[in-house]
Protein backbone atom coordinates (compact mmCIF):
# COMPACT_ATOMS: atom_id res chain seq x y z
CA UNK A 1 0.00 0.00 0.00
CA UNK A 2 1.18 3.58 -0.93
CA UNK A 3 0.43 7.02 0.20
CA UNK A 4 1.74 9.51 -1.15
CA UNK A 5 4.35 7.69 -2.81
CA UNK A 6 5.69 6.02 0.10
CA UNK A 7 4.87 3.12 1.19
CA UNK A 8 3.57 1.87 4.79
CA UNK A 9 2.39 -0.90 7.12
CA UNK A 10 -0.82 -0.74 9.26
CA UNK A 11 0.29 -3.12 12.35
CA UNK A 12 -1.58 -3.83 15.33
CA UNK A 13 0.16 -3.48 18.72
CA UNK A 14 -1.71 -4.64 21.96
CA UNK A 15 0.24 -3.65 25.11
CA UNK A 16 -0.53 -5.76 27.83
CA UNK A 17 -0.09 -3.89 31.68
CA UNK A 18 1.82 -5.65 34.50
CA UNK A 19 0.46 -4.36 37.76
CA UNK A 20 2.57 -6.33 40.67
CA UNK A 21 0.28 -5.24 43.25
CA UNK A 22 -2.77 -7.73 41.66
CA UNK A 23 -2.02 -10.30 44.13
CA UNK A 24 -0.32 -9.27 46.99
CA UNK A 25 -2.61 -8.95 49.99
CA UNK A 26 -1.59 -7.21 52.81
CA UNK A 27 -2.03 -8.50 56.49
CA UNK A 28 -1.80 -7.30 60.58
CA UNK A 29 -3.60 -7.82 63.82
CA UNK A 30 -5.49 -5.65 65.31
CA UNK A 31 -4.19 -4.18 68.53
CA UNK A 32 -5.33 -3.64 71.72
CA UNK A 33 -5.28 -0.92 74.54
CA UNK A 34 -6.42 -1.28 78.08
CA UNK A 35 -8.11 1.79 78.75
CA UNK A 36 -8.41 5.50 76.82
CA UNK A 37 -4.70 5.76 75.03
CA UNK A 38 -2.87 5.35 72.34
CA UNK A 39 -2.82 2.16 70.37
CA UNK A 40 0.30 0.52 68.28
CA UNK A 41 -0.40 -1.14 65.49
CA UNK A 42 1.89 -3.27 63.47
CA UNK A 43 1.92 -5.01 59.68
CA UNK A 44 2.87 -8.30 58.98
CA UNK A 45 5.96 -8.20 56.57
CA UNK A 46 5.32 -6.84 53.42
CA UNK A 47 6.82 -8.59 50.25
CA UNK A 48 10.30 -7.48 48.92
CA UNK A 49 9.86 -4.22 46.98
CA UNK A 50 6.80 -2.83 48.84
CA UNK A 51 6.43 -0.73 51.53
CA UNK A 52 3.59 0.28 53.88
CA UNK A 53 0.57 2.92 53.84
CA UNK A 54 -1.85 3.56 57.06
CA UNK A 55 -5.04 5.29 56.60
CA UNK A 56 -7.71 6.51 58.95
CA UNK A 57 -11.14 5.69 59.01
CA UNK A 58 -12.22 7.24 55.64
CA UNK A 59 -9.71 4.99 54.18
CA UNK A 60 -8.39 7.72 51.73
CA UNK A 61 -6.36 10.12 54.38
CA UNK A 62 -2.74 8.65 54.83
CA UNK A 63 -1.88 8.50 58.47
CA UNK A 64 1.70 6.44 58.00
CA UNK A 65 4.05 4.82 55.53
CA UNK A 66 5.89 2.28 58.01
CA UNK A 67 5.32 -1.11 59.33
CA UNK A 68 4.32 0.27 63.02
CA UNK A 69 1.80 2.70 63.36
CA UNK A 70 0.51 4.40 66.65
CA UNK A 71 -2.85 6.00 66.64
CA UNK A 72 -3.32 9.00 68.54
CA UNK A 73 -5.45 8.94 71.44
CA UNK A 74 -8.65 6.96 71.34
CA UNK A 75 -11.26 6.86 73.65
CA UNK A 76 -13.25 4.10 71.31
CA UNK A 77 -12.30 1.20 68.93
CA UNK A 78 -11.74 2.58 65.98
CA UNK A 79 -10.88 1.27 62.34
CA UNK A 80 -7.59 1.75 60.29
CA UNK A 81 -6.77 0.76 56.75
CA UNK A 82 -3.49 -0.87 56.14
CA UNK A 83 -1.82 -1.35 52.15
CA UNK A 84 1.10 -2.27 51.05
CA UNK A 85 2.68 0.28 47.88
CA UNK A 86 5.29 -1.12 44.77
CA UNK A 87 8.42 0.87 45.09
CA UNK A 88 8.71 0.93 41.70
CA UNK A 89 5.10 1.45 39.56
CA UNK A 90 3.40 3.24 42.83
CA UNK A 91 0.89 0.75 42.62
CA UNK A 92 -1.51 0.09 46.09
CA UNK A 93 -2.67 -3.33 47.30
CA UNK A 94 -6.52 -3.62 48.33
CA UNK A 95 -6.99 -1.89 51.94
CA UNK A 96 -7.73 -4.42 55.00
CA UNK A 97 -9.17 -2.62 57.85
CA UNK A 98 -7.38 -3.06 61.10
CA UNK A 99 -8.85 -2.40 64.41
CA UNK A 100 -7.50 -0.61 67.41
CA UNK A 101 -9.42 -1.86 70.26
CA UNK A 102 -9.76 0.00 73.35
CA UNK A 103 -10.91 -2.65 75.91
CA UNK A 104 -11.91 -2.08 79.46
CA UNK A 105 -10.55 -5.51 80.87
CA UNK A 106 -7.82 -7.28 80.81
CA UNK A 107 -7.17 -10.69 79.18
CA UNK A 108 -4.38 -13.30 78.39
CA UNK A 109 -4.41 -14.85 74.49
CA UNK A 110 -3.40 -18.69 73.99
CA UNK A 111 -2.34 -19.52 70.43
CA UNK A 112 -2.41 -23.23 69.36
CA UNK A 113 -0.36 -24.08 66.04
CA UNK A 114 -2.44 -27.33 64.11
CA UNK A 115 0.43 -27.92 61.67
CA UNK A 116 4.20 -27.96 61.86
CA UNK A 117 6.33 -25.51 60.23
CA UNK A 118 4.22 -22.62 61.54
CA UNK A 119 5.76 -18.94 62.54
CA UNK A 120 4.79 -16.92 65.73
CA UNK A 121 3.36 -14.41 63.59
CA UNK A 122 1.42 -17.03 61.56
CA UNK A 123 0.10 -18.88 64.18
CA UNK A 124 -1.42 -15.80 65.33
CA UNK A 125 -3.33 -14.38 62.82
CA UNK A 126 -3.80 -17.83 60.51
CA UNK A 127 -6.95 -19.49 59.52
CA UNK A 128 -8.85 -21.91 62.54
CA UNK A 129 -7.80 -24.79 60.07
CA UNK A 130 -3.97 -23.74 61.42
CA UNK A 131 -4.48 -22.38 64.91
CA UNK A 132 -6.32 -22.30 67.26
CA UNK A 133 -6.77 -18.49 69.11
CA UNK A 134 -8.47 -18.39 72.92
CA UNK A 135 -9.18 -15.36 74.75
CA UNK A 136 -10.02 -15.30 78.47
CA UNK A 137 -10.75 -11.83 79.49
CA UNK A 138 -10.64 -10.65 83.47
CA UNK A 139 -12.33 -8.35 85.77
CA UNK A 140 -10.51 -6.05 87.63
CA UNK A 141 -10.45 -7.84 90.46
CA UNK A 142 -8.08 -10.37 88.11
CA UNK A 143 -10.82 -13.29 88.21
CA UNK A 144 -11.64 -14.72 84.51
CA UNK A 145 -15.02 -13.12 83.27
CA UNK A 146 -15.64 -14.69 79.79
CA UNK A 147 -13.50 -17.39 77.33
CA UNK A 148 -14.33 -16.78 73.78
CA UNK A 149 -12.53 -19.28 71.69
CA UNK A 150 -12.24 -17.43 67.94
CA UNK A 151 -14.18 -19.19 65.09
CA UNK A 152 -14.23 -22.50 66.84
CA UNK A 153 -17.60 -23.67 66.47
CA UNK A 154 -18.22 -25.92 63.24
CA UNK A 155 -20.03 -23.64 61.30
CA UNK A 156 -16.80 -21.02 62.25
CA UNK A 157 -18.35 -18.78 64.90
CA UNK A 158 -17.04 -18.09 68.31
CA UNK A 159 -17.47 -19.84 70.99
CA UNK A 160 -18.15 -18.01 74.06
CA UNK A 161 -18.67 -19.21 77.52
CA UNK A 162 -19.86 -16.82 80.25
CA UNK A 163 -18.40 -16.64 83.90
CA UNK A 164 -20.31 -15.02 86.47
CA UNK A 165 -19.88 -14.97 90.19
CA UNK A 166 -22.59 -14.61 93.12
CA UNK A 167 -22.40 -11.67 95.75
CA UNK A 168 -19.85 -13.42 97.82
CA UNK A 169 -17.74 -13.97 94.94
CA UNK A 170 -18.59 -17.57 94.07
CA UNK A 171 -19.11 -19.66 90.88
CA UNK A 172 -22.74 -20.85 91.83
CA UNK A 173 -23.23 -21.26 88.30
CA UNK A 174 -20.97 -22.75 85.29
CA UNK A 175 -22.48 -22.09 81.97
CA UNK A 176 -22.31 -23.57 78.74
CA UNK A 177 -20.48 -21.68 75.36
CA UNK A 178 -22.15 -20.48 73.31
CA UNK A 179 -22.23 -19.29 69.52
CA UNK A 180 -24.01 -16.01 67.45
CA UNK A 181 -25.62 -16.63 64.24
CA UNK A 182 -24.06 -12.75 63.22
CA UNK A 183 -21.48 -10.63 64.12
CA UNK A 184 -18.04 -10.15 63.45
CA UNK A 185 -16.61 -13.37 64.53
CA UNK A 186 -12.81 -11.81 65.78
CA UNK A 187 -12.74 -13.43 69.22
CA UNK A 188 -13.61 -9.80 70.86
CA UNK A 189 -15.26 -9.17 74.47
CA UNK A 190 -19.05 -9.84 74.58
CA UNK A 191 -20.95 -7.20 76.94
CA UNK A 192 -24.21 -9.31 76.87
CA UNK A 193 -23.10 -12.69 77.39
CA UNK A 194 -25.03 -13.91 79.89
CA UNK A 195 -28.39 -12.46 78.37
CA UNK A 196 -27.33 -14.11 74.72
CA UNK A 197 -26.15 -17.17 76.46
CA UNK A 198 -29.79 -17.69 77.39
CA UNK A 199 -31.33 -16.47 74.48
CA UNK A 200 -29.16 -18.71 72.96
CA UNK A 201 -29.34 -22.22 74.54
CA UNK A 202 -32.53 -23.62 73.47
CA UNK A 203 -31.42 -23.07 70.12
CA UNK A 204 -28.43 -24.64 70.57
CA UNK A 205 -28.89 -26.88 73.50
CA UNK A 206 -32.89 -27.16 73.53
CA UNK A 207 -33.01 -26.53 77.10
CA UNK A 208 -33.02 -23.14 78.89
CA UNK A 209 -30.73 -24.64 81.92
CA UNK A 210 -27.58 -24.50 80.26
CA UNK A 211 -25.58 -24.40 83.10
CA UNK A 212 -24.24 -26.20 85.83
CA UNK A 213 -25.31 -24.69 89.17
CA UNK A 214 -23.88 -24.96 93.10
CA UNK A 215 -25.94 -24.19 96.36
CA UNK A 216 -23.78 -23.25 99.14
CA UNK A 217 -24.38 -23.59 103.26
CA UNK A 218 -25.13 -20.26 104.62
CA UNK A 219 -21.18 -19.68 106.58
CA UNK A 220 -18.09 -18.68 105.66
CA UNK A 221 -16.48 -21.75 104.86
CA UNK A 222 -18.71 -21.89 101.35
CA UNK A 223 -18.78 -25.55 101.77
CA UNK A 224 -20.78 -27.01 99.06
CA UNK A 225 -24.67 -28.62 99.98
CA UNK A 226 -25.94 -29.15 96.16
CA UNK A 227 -24.29 -29.09 93.08
CA UNK A 228 -26.21 -29.90 89.50
CA UNK A 229 -25.56 -30.93 85.94
CA UNK A 230 -26.80 -28.75 83.51
CA UNK A 231 -30.33 -29.68 81.70
CA UNK A 232 -33.90 -29.11 83.30
CA UNK A 233 -33.93 -33.23 84.12
CA UNK A 234 -30.94 -32.02 86.40
CA UNK A 235 -31.65 -28.75 87.56
CA UNK A 236 -31.93 -27.37 90.89
CA UNK A 237 -35.24 -28.80 93.13
CA UNK A 238 -35.24 -31.94 90.50
CA UNK A 239 -34.66 -34.28 93.29
CA UNK A 240 -31.53 -35.03 90.76
CA UNK A 241 -29.03 -33.05 92.40
CA UNK A 242 -25.74 -34.07 94.12
CA UNK A 243 -26.28 -33.52 97.90
CA UNK A 244 -23.55 -33.44 100.17
CA UNK A 245 -23.84 -32.89 103.81
CA UNK A 246 -21.45 -33.43 107.42
CA UNK A 247 -20.93 -34.73 110.80
CA UNK A 248 -18.32 -36.53 112.84
CA UNK A 249 -18.52 -40.07 113.70
CA UNK A 250 -21.08 -41.84 115.45
CA UNK A 251 -23.10 -38.83 115.47
CA UNK A 252 -26.03 -39.67 113.04
CA UNK A 253 -29.74 -39.10 113.84
CA UNK A 254 -30.35 -42.56 114.95
CA UNK A 255 -27.62 -43.10 117.44
CA UNK A 256 -25.93 -46.06 116.17
CA UNK A 257 -22.40 -46.36 115.90
CA UNK A 258 -20.54 -46.26 112.56
CA UNK A 259 -17.79 -49.21 113.81
CA UNK A 260 -14.43 -47.85 111.94
CA UNK A 261 -12.14 -50.00 112.78
CA UNK A 262 -8.80 -48.49 114.22
CA UNK A 263 -5.73 -49.99 112.28
CA UNK A 264 -1.80 -50.17 112.64
CA UNK A 265 0.78 -51.51 110.89
CA UNK A 266 2.88 -54.65 112.57
CA UNK A 267 6.56 -55.41 111.41
CA UNK A 268 5.78 -57.33 108.75
CA UNK A 269 3.15 -54.59 107.12
CA UNK A 270 0.13 -56.46 107.81
CA UNK A 271 -2.51 -54.55 109.47
CA UNK A 272 -4.08 -55.78 112.72
CA UNK A 273 -7.31 -54.12 114.56
CA UNK A 274 -7.20 -52.20 117.65
CA UNK A 275 -10.75 -51.82 117.84
CA UNK A 276 -12.94 -49.14 116.74
CA UNK A 277 -12.79 -45.31 116.83
CA UNK A 278 -14.22 -43.29 119.67
CA UNK A 279 -17.05 -40.65 118.86
CA UNK A 280 -15.95 -37.85 117.27
CA UNK A 281 -12.48 -38.85 116.39
CA UNK A 282 -13.25 -39.03 112.88
CA UNK A 283 -14.94 -36.50 110.29
CA UNK A 284 -17.32 -37.55 107.86
CA UNK A 285 -18.43 -36.10 104.35
CA UNK A 286 -21.85 -37.21 103.25
CA UNK A 287 -22.49 -37.39 99.24
CA UNK A 288 -25.63 -38.82 97.54
CA UNK A 289 -25.22 -39.20 93.52
CA UNK A 290 -27.97 -38.32 91.09
CA UNK A 291 -29.52 -41.65 91.89
CA UNK A 292 -29.52 -40.76 95.64
CA UNK A 293 -27.05 -43.67 96.64
CA UNK A 294 -24.87 -42.90 99.09
CA UNK A 295 -20.92 -42.24 99.53
CA UNK A 296 -19.48 -41.87 103.08
CA UNK A 297 -15.50 -40.82 103.42
CA UNK A 298 -14.21 -40.96 106.61
CA UNK A 299 -11.30 -38.85 107.87
CA UNK A 300 -9.17 -38.12 110.70
CA UNK A 301 -7.88 -35.31 112.23
CA UNK A 302 -5.13 -35.03 109.64
CA UNK A 303 -7.04 -34.90 106.69
CA UNK A 304 -6.08 -38.81 105.92
CA UNK A 305 -8.87 -41.15 104.83
CA UNK A 306 -9.22 -44.25 106.97
CA UNK A 307 -12.22 -45.29 105.20
CA UNK A 308 -14.66 -44.80 102.11
CA UNK A 309 -18.09 -46.76 102.18
CA UNK A 310 -20.13 -46.63 99.20
CA UNK A 311 -23.90 -47.96 99.50
CA UNK A 312 -24.80 -51.51 97.91
CA UNK A 313 -27.75 -53.01 99.37
CA UNK A 314 -28.20 -50.86 102.95
CA UNK A 315 -30.45 -48.54 103.64
CA UNK A 316 -28.37 -45.48 103.11
CA UNK A 317 -29.12 -44.01 106.76
CA UNK A 318 -27.73 -47.39 108.33
CA UNK A 319 -24.36 -47.38 109.73
CA UNK A 320 -22.70 -50.59 110.33
CA UNK A 321 -20.80 -52.48 107.68
CA UNK A 322 -23.26 -54.88 106.10
CA UNK A 323 -24.72 -53.68 103.01
CA UNK A 324 -21.96 -51.30 102.18
CA UNK A 325 -18.75 -51.95 99.65
CA UNK A 326 -15.99 -50.75 102.68
CA UNK A 327 -12.32 -50.06 101.76
CA UNK A 328 -10.04 -49.01 104.53
CA UNK A 329 -7.10 -46.82 104.26
CA UNK A 330 -3.71 -48.21 106.70
CA UNK A 331 -1.05 -45.33 107.38
CA UNK A 332 2.12 -46.30 109.39
CA UNK A 333 3.63 -43.68 112.27
CA UNK A 334 4.89 -41.23 109.30
CA UNK A 335 1.36 -41.10 107.90
CA UNK A 336 2.56 -43.34 105.06
CA UNK A 337 -0.14 -45.34 103.39
CA UNK A 338 1.07 -49.03 103.84
CA UNK A 339 -1.80 -50.86 103.44
CA UNK A 340 -5.34 -50.82 101.34
CA UNK A 341 -8.09 -53.36 102.47
CA UNK A 342 -10.73 -53.84 99.49
CA UNK A 343 -14.01 -53.80 99.78
CA UNK A 344 -14.12 -57.92 99.00
CA UNK A 345 -11.81 -58.40 102.25
CA UNK A 346 -13.75 -56.13 104.59
CA UNK A 347 -16.80 -58.31 104.03
CA UNK A 348 -14.53 -61.50 104.77
CA UNK A 349 -12.68 -59.81 107.57
CA UNK A 350 -16.39 -58.59 109.35
CA UNK A 351 -17.46 -62.77 108.26
CA UNK A 352 -14.62 -64.67 110.33
CA UNK A 353 -13.73 -61.63 112.38
CA UNK A 354 -10.82 -58.70 112.57
CA UNK A 355 -8.43 -60.09 114.40
CA UNK A 356 -7.53 -62.36 111.19
CA UNK A 357 -6.74 -59.03 109.46
CA UNK A 358 -2.98 -60.18 109.84
CA UNK A 359 -4.12 -63.14 107.93
CA UNK A 360 -0.56 -63.97 105.26
CA UNK A 361 -2.75 -65.71 102.65
CA UNK A 362 -6.31 -62.96 103.08
CA UNK A 363 -2.95 -60.22 102.86
CA UNK A 364 -1.71 -61.92 99.43
CA UNK A 365 -4.75 -62.41 97.69
CA UNK A 366 -7.21 -59.04 98.75
CA UNK A 367 -4.05 -56.49 99.79
CA UNK A 368 -2.56 -53.72 98.76
CA UNK A 369 0.90 -53.03 100.36
CA UNK A 370 3.46 -50.26 100.11
CA UNK A 371 6.42 -50.40 102.20
CA UNK A 372 8.57 -47.29 101.60
CA UNK A 373 12.91 -46.70 102.83
CA UNK A 374 14.49 -44.29 105.24
CA UNK A 375 13.72 -41.63 102.67
CA UNK A 376 9.87 -42.53 102.22
CA UNK A 377 10.50 -43.52 98.22
CA UNK A 378 8.38 -46.33 97.85
CA UNK A 379 10.14 -49.40 97.39
CA UNK A 380 7.76 -52.50 97.13
CA UNK A 381 4.39 -52.68 96.19
CA UNK A 382 2.44 -55.49 96.15
CA UNK A 383 -1.13 -55.79 94.90
CA UNK A 384 -3.69 -58.80 95.08
CA UNK A 385 -2.65 -62.23 94.22
CA UNK A 386 0.27 -60.92 91.80
CA UNK A 387 4.00 -60.85 92.92
CA UNK A 388 5.69 -58.01 94.96
CA UNK A 389 7.36 -55.16 92.49
CA UNK A 390 10.78 -53.19 93.57
CA UNK A 391 11.80 -49.76 92.80
CA UNK A 392 15.65 -48.86 93.37
CA UNK A 393 16.44 -45.10 93.63
CA UNK A 394 19.68 -42.73 92.89
CA UNK A 395 20.78 -40.33 94.89
CA UNK A 396 18.63 -37.80 93.46
CA UNK A 397 15.46 -39.91 94.37
CA UNK A 398 14.92 -40.57 90.53
CA UNK A 399 13.39 -43.88 90.03
CA UNK A 400 15.91 -45.47 88.08
CA UNK A 401 14.97 -49.40 88.31
CA UNK A 402 12.07 -51.51 88.32
CA UNK A 403 11.56 -55.12 88.40
CA UNK A 404 7.91 -57.05 89.31
CA UNK A 405 7.53 -60.72 89.37
CA UNK A 406 7.54 -61.81 85.59
CA UNK A 407 11.61 -59.87 85.61
CA UNK A 408 12.57 -61.39 88.77
CA UNK A 409 11.83 -65.68 87.56
CA UNK A 410 13.25 -64.86 84.10
CA UNK A 411 17.27 -65.92 83.74
CA UNK A 412 17.84 -62.61 81.91
CA UNK A 413 16.65 -58.69 81.94
CA UNK A 414 15.90 -58.73 85.37
CA UNK A 415 15.01 -55.50 85.72
CA UNK A 416 13.91 -52.39 84.14
CA UNK A 417 16.24 -49.47 83.99
CA UNK A 418 15.85 -45.42 83.42
CA UNK A 419 18.59 -43.07 83.11
CA UNK A 420 18.24 -39.39 82.90
CA UNK A 421 20.46 -36.56 81.74
CA UNK A 422 21.78 -33.70 84.16
CA UNK A 423 18.20 -31.42 83.91
CA UNK A 424 16.52 -34.78 85.15
CA UNK A 425 15.28 -35.62 81.63
CA UNK A 426 14.28 -39.20 80.70
CA UNK A 427 17.17 -40.45 77.68
CA UNK A 428 17.31 -44.41 78.15
CA UNK A 429 14.84 -46.91 79.10
CA UNK A 430 15.59 -50.74 78.50
CA UNK A 431 16.28 -53.87 80.24
CA UNK A 432 18.96 -55.40 81.74
CA UNK A 433 20.49 -58.21 83.13
CA UNK A 434 21.66 -58.07 86.99
CA UNK A 435 21.14 -60.86 89.56
CA UNK A 436 21.65 -58.55 92.72
CA UNK A 437 18.24 -58.09 94.79
CA UNK A 438 16.86 -54.75 96.01
CA UNK A 439 18.62 -54.18 98.74
CA UNK A 440 22.03 -55.15 97.11
CA UNK A 441 21.63 -53.33 94.17
CA UNK A 442 20.36 -50.19 96.31
CA UNK A 443 23.26 -50.12 98.67
CA UNK A 444 25.57 -49.79 95.42
CA UNK A 445 23.54 -46.76 94.04
CA UNK A 446 23.85 -45.14 97.38
CA UNK A 447 27.53 -45.08 96.57
CA UNK A 448 26.82 -43.62 93.56
CA UNK A 449 28.40 -39.77 93.15
CA UNK A 450 27.41 -39.61 89.73
CA UNK A 451 23.90 -39.90 88.67
CA UNK A 452 23.46 -38.73 85.07
CA UNK A 453 23.46 -40.74 82.17
CA UNK A 454 26.48 -39.72 79.87
CA UNK A 455 26.04 -38.02 76.73
CA UNK A 456 28.03 -37.34 73.47
CA UNK A 457 27.10 -34.91 70.50
CA UNK A 458 29.12 -37.36 68.25
CA UNK A 459 28.64 -41.04 68.60
CA UNK A 460 25.37 -42.75 67.93
CA UNK A 461 23.71 -44.57 70.76
CA UNK A 462 22.43 -47.92 68.44
CA UNK A 463 19.64 -49.31 69.84
CA UNK A 464 20.42 -53.16 71.29
CA UNK A 465 17.61 -55.92 71.64
CA UNK A 466 17.64 -54.86 75.60
CA UNK A 467 16.28 -51.14 74.93
CA UNK A 468 12.94 -49.89 74.88
CA UNK A 469 13.70 -46.09 74.32
CA UNK A 470 16.21 -43.65 73.40
CA UNK A 471 15.47 -39.94 73.69
CA UNK A 472 17.30 -37.09 72.16
CA UNK A 473 17.38 -33.34 73.75
CA UNK A 474 18.55 -30.09 71.64
CA UNK A 475 22.62 -29.85 72.45
CA UNK A 476 23.59 -33.13 72.28
CA UNK A 477 22.70 -35.92 69.91
CA UNK A 478 23.51 -39.84 70.97
CA UNK A 479 23.80 -41.42 74.38
CA UNK A 480 26.70 -43.84 75.16
CA UNK A 481 25.74 -47.19 76.68
CA UNK A 482 26.82 -47.60 80.08
CA UNK A 483 30.22 -49.52 81.06
CA UNK A 484 28.74 -50.49 83.85
CA UNK A 485 25.18 -52.31 84.91
CA UNK A 486 22.37 -50.67 83.34
CA UNK A 487 20.78 -49.88 86.65
CA UNK A 488 24.05 -48.04 87.76
CA UNK A 489 24.05 -44.73 86.66
CA UNK A 490 27.35 -42.73 84.64
CA UNK A 491 28.84 -40.37 86.28
CA UNK A 492 28.58 -36.72 84.32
Amino acid sequence: MTYNGNFYDNIKIEVIGYNPCAEVYPSSSDGTHIGIGAVALMANAAPTGFGYKWYSTNRTTQVGTSKNFTTPRLTTTTTYYLAYVHNVSGCITEKIPIKAKILDHNFVKKFTARKAGLTESIIQNASPSDSYKETTYYDGLGRPMQNVKRQASVNGKDLITPIAYDPFGRKAKEYLPYFETTGIQDGSFRSNALATQTDRSIAIYGDVFAYSEKAFEPSPLNRLEKQTAPGEAWKMGSGHEIKFARRTNDNNPEGINDQVRLFRVNAEGLPFSEGIYSPGELWVEISDDEDDNRTLTYTDKQGKIILKKQQETADKESQGPVGWLSTYYVYDYFDKLRVVIPPQASKILSEIGWDQSVNSDLANAQYFLYRYDARKRLIKKKVPAKQASHMVYDQQDRLVGFQDGNLAAKPSMNWLFTKYDGLGRIIRTGFTTDKRNREELQAYLDTQSGNNARTTANTAHTRSESDISSVKYDGYKVYLPAKVSDCEQDSG
